[in-house]
Formats: structure tokens, C-alpha cells, sequence
């Protein structure tokens, strides 16, 4: 994801960027929250499978959150009479990796997350206990995802909201690990099995959905994300305008206007 944080250094309690809750209790097991007082980022857990009971947690220790290097913008409010945004300093290009070392029906192992700012990343850091419940995603069959902000479970209102903005923001259930070296190769490993496929040189960093799928979560200098999951040079047509600050290249309102006239007519 593209994600432009307004300024405010006095705020200490977090934002949330984006949530992970189960549909029918509303609890909120997942969160990657930024912080503005520091401009540092970390993925917060509230354990509630966890046996014996275990308090939500930072995965991150102070110094690896603050070791990812996020630019904070510089203005904070917009000329509403022109109806335009302005934006100066940059945009963040934020990947999450968040994984599990062991299938949930093997009952045993433990998670993994590691986060991308721009140019900079955390080592992988490992958390929680399978077998004691402690995961980040209790039941992946009754989850809902939330921008913005977290639900509260008490009263469904959205707490922790912030003064942010996102663009290009996705999400791969199932992706896993990639290790690239320098000579191009990516490694793709699938628990004992090893794949050896060519990188493509297009991606900075690059996901494996399955053996023979993947999508690009940063781009390579040069080249311009599109459609979230590949990058180019150039836009494939006049459908497509691009959005600089990002370096994305983004599909133009009046393609959509153009196909639902098409759809109404």
C-alpha cells in the first residue's frame, strides 16, 4: 500500500491503518498501527484463543519499530474551495509479511511478521504459540478487514482512526516467503520443496502466491505500479493516468463512466 501520514508529533496514541476482526463477535485480533509522535509502525495482537489467557502485544520492540524509515507529510489541510488535495512531502510504500511457520492443524509452531517501509525493513521478527492458541488470526473463515481504523466489539464504532491517507492498498491471503539473491534468482520455498524461478527485474519486492503466481508488492526504480500487482513503464492506454506522488499509475474516472454508460445502455 501508498500511505501519506499528516503531521502531528504531540499525538501518542496509535492509528490505526488497517484491522482484522471476526464477523461475528466483532473482536479485533490484528492490527498494524502507526504511531505519529515518532513516525514508527508496529502490528499489535490481541491473543483470544490464547490458553492461558494472554494480554494483547506489540510484536515489535521500540527500536525495530522505529528503525523503518517513514516520511511524514507537511501539510494538514486542504483548500476545500478547489476541492484538491495538496501534498507535500512524500508518499510511503508499507508491505506487511505475516506468516505462520506451521499449518493451524498441525497444532504446534509459531508466526512471523516483517514490515517494508519504502527502502528500509525489519529483521523477521517471531511471536505467539500455536499450541497455546496464540495466533494472529484465530478463524480465517469469519474475519472481516477494516481500513482505517478498528472496530470496537462493544459498539461496533470505529476507534483509533487517524489523519492518514492510503492508496494501492491490497491484501494476499495465502502468499509466501521469497528470498532473492543478487544474481536474480528468487528461492521459493514450499515447506520442503524448493523452487528456483527467474525474478522478475521489473520488482523490487516480489510475492509468491503459489509455485507458478505472483504479484509485485514494490517496484524497481524506473518503473510505475499497476493494478497493484505488476509494474511497467508506460501505461497500456489512455484508461490509465499517473499519479506521481505514488509512481502508480491509476485507471481514469471516465474509463469507469464510459463502462457503466456501456452497462446501461
Amino acid at each position: 500500500m501508498d500511505f501519506y501520514p499528516y503531521p502531528n508529533s504531540t499525538r501518542t496514541t496509535p492509528q490505526t491503518i488497517f484491522s482484522v476482526r471476526n464477523t461475528v463477535t466483532n473482536v479485533v485480533s490484528l492490527r498494524l498501527d502507526y504511531f505519529s509522535n515518532n513516525q514508527s509502525l508496529n502490528v499489535w495482537i490481541n491473543p483470544v484463543s490464547a490458553n492461558p489467557k494472554k494480554a494483547p502485544y506489540y510484536v515489535l520492540t521500540q527500536a525495530q519499530s522505529k528503525s523503518l524509515l517513514i516520511s511524514a507529510g507537511s501539510l494538514d489541510s486542504f483548500h476545500s474551495f478547489l476541492l484538491i488535495l495538496i501534498h507535500l512531502g512524500s508518499w510511503n510504500r508499507l508491505t506487511m509479511e505475516i506468516i505462520q511457520a506451521q499449518p493451524l492443524e498441525q497444532n504446534i509452531g509459531y508466526s512471523s511478521v516483517r514490515l517494508f517501509a519504502n527502502s528500509s525493513k525489519t529483521s523477521r521478527v517471531y511471536f505467539g504459540k500455536i499450541e497455546n492458541g496464540d495466533i494472529p488470526i484465530p478463524d480465517g473463515t469469519m474475519v472481516a478487514f477494516d481500513i482505517c481504523g478498528a472496530r470496537d466489539s462493544s459498539t461496533t464504532k470505529l476507534i483509533n482512526t487517524g489523519s492518514f491517507d492510503i492508496m494501492n492498498m491490497f491484501w494476499l491471503p495465502g502468499a509466501q516467503v521469497v528470498y532473492k539473491d543478487a544474481t536474480g534468482i528468487v528461492i521459493f520455498p514450499n515447506l520442503s520443496n524448493f523452487f528456483l524461478l527467474h525474478s522478475d527485474k521489473t520488482c523490487q519486492n516480489q510475492v509468491f502466491i503459489d509455485s507458478l503466481q505472483a504479484a509485485c508488492v514494490q517496484c524497481s526504480a524506473g518503473y510505475k505500479m499497476i493494478d497493484n500487482r505488476k509494474c511497467v513503464t508506460t501505461a497500456p492506454n489512455s484508461s490509465y493516468f499517473l499519479h506521481s506522488p505514488t509512481n502508480s499509475y491509476q485507471r481514469n474516472i471516465k474509463y469507469y463512466i464510459h463502462l457503466i454508460d456501456n452497462v446501461i445502455v
